[in-house]
């Protein structure tokens, strides 16, 4: 079927009208009837066409996910403010059009709307899409570049909800949900009705378990009127029990109640009988009274013997230690006077035996010779001091050496060596500069010969040729203001005249892209090496000025066995290199048409700014042998201190040995003096115990003596009274117990009587 027989669908794009519009400036764009395609490169105004059919149909920016604010969408070259869409979609069969557009305001920030030339909100618009089921929300209708990620994060059911708005009917999708809402209803009912046989169930359970329970209160009811008619029982035999036992008691009373007429009788002669045996009982008590009082005097006469009688023992055994004390004074005081007598002989000998091994004079000769050592060490360990002083120097200036050798060897002292052969002015100045750089705010690079790193050190012969000495040796400035204040202090306040100071700044984009080297032509790309240019690295400014100054960037270098001849190259390039022969197409100076061709040979030209070989190799051989009268001077002297400290050593060892003889020397001189102190102390406490006994404690004891015969035959007097004290006590204790034993006869009668 062609196009030409389908009838347009209502709501379908019929005219698409751009004004203002991002890129475009005025673009109508008109869709066939049927499936249309946009092919286009990038940038080619594809995104464009949606974003526009995207704002006049009411569609958010967040949809197209792309630009932020509406006043993006304005033409940003354009000088006018607004921008205008417009979209005819088809009314039906009939060829008419809804007529909907838009206008966006740069200044303002805002939307307008329009529809069939009336102007709108944007609620109308999206009502009139949303009837026509034009969807500019729904991704799986409308989806744009920029928002085709969020595609994939969509969950299943929305790709299904969105297919089914798409694609039909939104009856449909009310019966979709309504059936998910049926469902999730039935789910519901399912769960309420397993809850309630949950619920039923275990009614029943607990209904059986009440039926336990009815049945429990049953047996217990039960239980009880069998424990009541068993406690009523109880009470029936209990009083049973009762009469038997008040019939026996009845009995009882009876044959009790002649007992007492009988007691009663019995009482009354016990009476008359007791009286009797009352005035007996007094006359007895009289009498106890009587040999009591007797009794007693008799204990205390013979107590206070016994206490006479431990007096006087305790008496005599003080005197019998007293006496004893003496004794053992005297042994004592002899048997320590023996003992005393023996250490003193002891120590006697000792000391004879200490003084035989060491002497006074010994040890002084012992602390003079320690003494004489003990200052050899002194001066050996200042020597030694010495000797590391002098070593530690030597190590400095050697480690000085080596770090300015290994500085001459470096790329930057090369460098810095060339630049000194070149031009001392310039190379005073770059260690002015290093160590004065605060001074300027502005970045300033040093000379350019110092910041190029050649690729290859063969294309140093390439950029000496072209660049030339004076630009080699300036200095880089990226602020004309600090170009000026840098030149003024080298050339007028320090007058070192030969200095150049070049302002570049690092190129911006566009000037980037100017001094890019151009494509090579495809017949010369064979044996073709590189552009100057692109033959060495260095600082942004430095090389577009070297590029803009001395077109590095369009000057070729070729091979030698490149078979392209000369005279073709030239039609391409001003300057190019063949090997190291530099090639110069002139104009002819008689004719405008005619040309020729400059050759010159570069390969025998002196390497003046890029050799440092020349004047360092003796400064190197200087410092190495500066090292080596170092290293020299270092061994020796490290040997000397090597034996310098195997002498301390020794020195010491001699000195710990003397120091030990001294020691025990000292330690033996020590011992015999405390020795004599104590034969000292012996003697005289021998002296004291040799002395003969005090006449006092002589008659001391004497007395002790004669006190205790006195005590002993006082104490043989006590003992004889004590047993005739003894004696009448027993007799009268005796008499006493019988008139106790009398009275207590009585008392037994008498109680019988009652």
């Amino acid at each position: 079927m062609s196009s030409a027989s389908l009838c347009p669908q209502e709501g379908s794009v019929a005219l698409v009208r751009m004004i203002n519009f991002m890129g475009l400036n005025d673009v109508c764009v008109s869709p066939g009837i049927g499936f249309n395609v946009v092919i286009g490169p990038n940038g080619s105004g594809k995104s464009t066409l949606v974003s526009a059919i995207t704002l006049a149909l009411g569609g958010n920016l967040e949809e197209l996910g792309r630009q932020t604010r509406p006043a993006d969408f304005v033409n940003y070259v354009s000088d006018k403010d607004i921008a205008h869409v417009c979209v005819h979609l088809h009314r039906g069969t009939d060829g008419d059009f809804y007529k909907l557009g838009c206008s966006i305001s740069r200044s303002s920030n805002e939307i307008t709307y329009e529809m069939d030339d009336k102007s709108v909100d944007q609620a109308a618009i999206r009502k009139l899409t949303k009837r026509l089921m034009v969807q500019t929300d729904n991704l799986c209708q409308f989806l744009p570049q920029d928002v085709v990620r969020e595609f994939p994060k969509m969950t299943p059911r929305q790709i299904f909800e969105s297919t089914v708005r798409a694609v039909g009917d939104c009856k449909t999708l009310e019966l979709h949900n309504k059936l998910v809402e049926v469902r999730m209803r039935g789910t519901q009912l399912e769960n309420s009705l397993a809850t309630m046989k949950d619920t039923c169930a275990g009614l029943q359970r607990r209904y059986n378990d009440r039926q336990d329970v009815i049945e429990d209160v049953t047996s217990t009811k039960e239980l009880e009127d069998h424990l009541a008619r068993l406690e009523l029982r109880e009470k029936y035999l209990r009083v049973f029990q009762l009469k038997r036992m008040a019939k026996l008691i009845t009995k009882e009373v009876e044959e009790k109640g002649a007992e007492l007429a009988k007691a009663v009788k019995e009482h009354e002669e016990a009476e008359t009988a007791q009286k009797t045996h009352e005035k007996q009982r007094n006359e007895n008590e009289t009498i106890l009274n009587v040999r009591d009082k007797d009794l007693n005097l008799s204990a205390e006469k013979l107590s206070s013997s016994f206490r006479l009688l431990m007096n006087l023992r305790k008496d005599l055994d003080e005197c019998s230690f007293n006496i004893d004390h003496v004794d053992s004074q005297d042994e004592d005081r002899k048997r320590r006077a023996a003992e005393c007598l023996i250490n003193i002989q002891e120590k006697e000998e000792r000391l004879r035996v200490l003084n035989e091994e060491h002497s006074l004079a010994e040890w002084h000769q012992l602390q003079q010779e320690r003494g004489h050592l003990a200052r050899d060490l002194v001066e050996k360990k200042k020597m030694s001091d010495d000797i590391g002083r002098i070593l530690g120097t030597i190590q400095w200036q050697v480690s000085e050496l080596k770090k300015q050798k290994s500085k001459m060897m470096s790329d930057d002292a090369k460098k810095l060596a060339v630049l000194k052969r070149q031009n001392s002015d310039t190379h005073k100045a770059v260690l002015w500069l290093r160590d004065n750089s605060s001074e300027f705010s502005t970045v300033i690079h040093e000379p350019i010969m110092m910041t190029l790193t050649l690729e290859h050190p063969s294309y140093a012969i390439y950029v000496q040729k072209l660049v030339g000495s004076r630009s080699l040796e300036a200095f880089v400035c990226e602020e004309a203001q600090g170009a000026s204040k840098l030149m003024n202090c080298l050339r007028q306040d320090l007058k070192w005249r030969q200095t150049n100071v070049i302002h570049s700044a690092p190129p911006t984009p566009d000037q980037e892209a100017s001094i890019k080297s151009p494509v090579i032509p495809p017949r010369l790309q064979p044996n073709f090496v590189d552009f100057v240019s692109d033959m060495f690295n260095c600082p942004p400014a430095v090389k577009y000025y070297l590029c803009q100054r001395f077109g590095l960037h369009r000057i070729p270098v070729f091979s030698a066995d490149t078979e392209v001849p000369p005279q073709l190259i030239r039609q391409h390039y001003q300057k190019f290199f063949i090997d190291f022969d530099l090639f110069i197409s002139k104009q002819s100076r008689y004719s405008k048409s005619g040309c020729h061709l400059i050759n010159e040979d570069c390969t025998h030209d002196r390497l003046w700014h890029f050799d440092p070989s020349i004047d360092q190799a003796c400064d190197i051989e200087r410092i190495n042998e500066q090292i080596m009268e170092h290293q020299t001077s270092l061994n020796k002297t490290d040997h000397n201190k090597k034996a310098v400290t195997k002498e301390i050593a020794k020195l010491e060892e001699s000195i710990r040995c003397y120091t030990e003889k001294l020691n025990k020397v000292q330690n033996t001189l020590k011992m015999v003096e405390e020795l004599r102190n104590e034969i000292k102390i012996d003697r005289n406490r021998l002296k004291s115990l040799q002395k003969a006994i005090p006449v006092s404690m002589v008659q001391e004891k004497e007395h002790l003596v004669e006190r205790r015969k006195n005590l002993v035959q006082n104490q043989v007097d006590s003992l004889a009274e004590i047993m005739l004290s003894t004696q009448k006590h027993i007799e009268m204790r005796y008499r006493f117990l019988i008139a106790q034993t009398k009275l207590a006869q009585i008392d037994v009668r008498v109680f019988n009587c009652s």
